[in-house]
């Protein structure tokens, strides 16, 4: 009986050892997991604050082409409203006859002004 109690020892001792190694393993494996979860979370938190930076960009470039072309198109205005008075000083007639159509051209323009977008906003 003696010899029983023996071998019985034996095997708890054994029994031990084989389950602080696979508490062990376990324990490793859950240290290696929130490595792995924390490496995760940096790295969404590093893509999140990318695209948050690059949203910012953006919008930054769109409301700077957006005011580019507000004042692009002022200025096709301003060049077509130039255009659209016409002054002969050609020499295909006469020197009188210039002077009475830009007499003539001014005092209408005068009297049928019409006031720019620019001075209407204000």
């Amino acid at each position: 009986m003696i010899a029983f109690f023996t071998r019985w020892k034996y095997y708890i001792f054994a029994a031990l050892i084989a389950l602080s190694f696979v508490g062990g393993y376990t324990v490793s494996n859950w240290h290696h997991d929130s490595l792995d979860l924390v490496a995760e979370k940096a790295a969404k938190k590093t893509s999140d604050n990318f695209q948050v930076n690059q949203t910012q960009i953006a919008d930054n470039v769109q409301k700077s082409l957006d005011d580019w072309r507000k004042s692009n198109v002022i200025v096709q205005e301003k060049i077509t409203r130039e255009k659209l008075q016409p002054v002969f000083n050609t020499v295909c007639s006469t020197a009188e006859y210039v002077r009475l159509f830009n007499e003539q051209t001014n005092k209408f323009s005068s009297d049928h002004s019409v006031k720019s977008p620019a001075k209407a906003r204000d």
